[in-house]
């Protein structure tokens, strides 16, 4: 998620808190012309505050005596504004904040002294996090269908396609379970296209994301992408500053993007390295077999890649799905 889906996300909680409030006051308003006693016993609260405030200022020391004064004063008001709402047939709750959010009157945060995301809060920078990683709905663990994968033993092998894919399906809902914990926090997919690697990515980044964890899912293509346009405007130093720093960032497709010099195996290199040095989990999803990945990418990337000692490697086989 970007700072703009966070500030969109804070800036509707003000906005919804505005209007809850200015719609109670328009309604107190409103009961005060119905009921004058109403209003005038909110002018006397309002006048005891401000005498309070004012003799605390002048005498401290009699802070304690002043405050049980005021609480007295203030008691005697309250039940008279009550008692001028009843006789006027109105609730005296239809008159606070109709806030969306009761648990933290639409601030987000619930929580005293130390403040914490209100689970409203923490629902809606989920659904942010989901809409990011452009994820579509039908991409979980939930709705992975083992049935779309052939039950026959694979060419060369007593293991059929489903067989592998649930203890594959399986290893990724273990790791979600451990994270950040993983002995090995990154995962290499690699394998022909259309045997589910990218769906794979998918459901486990969905997962980490309704835990609550910080995750991207980007193509190799869209990285680039980026790269490109940041150095064109001069700020290159910037473009992979998110990418760097998310708990897990999974890239989809390595290889499917144009191969340019000095920018594919440079930029892919400093992420790599980065995220490794900050012992961050990377998710890599690729067409290409381990020696191309050398000759595309070089000795640096693709040792970190197949470093087995921080990644685990899952060779996907079987049938193309998109071919039926």
């Amino acid at each position: 998620m970007n700072g703009n889906a966070l500030y969109e996300i804070t800036a509707g909680y003000a906005a919804r808190r505005i209007k809850a409030e200015r719609e109670a006051n328009k309604r107190a308003r409103d009961a005060g012309l119905i009921a004058p006693a109403y209003a005038e016993a909110l002018l006397l609260e309002r006048d005891a505050l401000l005498r309070y405030g004012k003799a605390v200022l002048e005498t401290p020391e009699k802070a304690d005596e002043l405050k049980a004064a005021l609480e007295k004063e203030r008691a005697a008001l309250v039940a008279s504004r009550e008692a001028a709402l009843k006789a006027a047939g109105i609730d005296p709750a239809s008159l606070l904040p109709a806030y969306e959010c009761e648990h933290c009157r639409d601030t987000g945060y619930c929580g005293d002294p130390i403040k914490r995301p209100c689970g409203c809060m923490a629902q809606r920078l989920m659904e942010a996090a989901l809409v990011g990683t452009h994820l579509d709905e039908r991409v979980s663990f939930e709705k992975f269908d083992l049935s779309l994968f052939s039950d026959d033993p694979m060419n060369g092998r007593a293991e059929s396609q489903r067989a592998y894919m649930e203890k594959t399906r399986r290893a990724g809902e273990r790791y979600c379970e451990r994270f950040p914990g993983n002995p090995r926090p990154n995962i290499l997919l690699y394998g022909m296209p259309g045997v589910g690697k990218s769906f794979l990515l998918g459901c486990i980044v969905r997962r980490l994301i309704e835990r609550g964890h910080n995750a991207i899912m980007i193509t190799a293509y869209a990285l680039q992408d980026i790269v490109l346009r940041e150095r064109i405007q001069n700020q290159n130093t910037l473009a992979l500053a998110p990418y760097i720093n998310v708990d897990l960032l999974a890239i989809d497709d390595l290889g499917g993007e144009p191969r340019i010099n000095n920018v594919s195996s440079e930029s892919f290199f400093s992420l790599i390295n980065e995220r490794t040095r900050s012992n961050k989990a990377t998710l890599v999803a690729t067409n290409i077999a381990s020696s191309e990945l050398q000759d595309r990418y070089g000795e640096r990337i693709t040792s970190r890649l197949l470093d087995k000692s921080t990644t685990s490697i899952f060779w996907l086989r079987g049938r193309d799905l998109r071919q039926g």
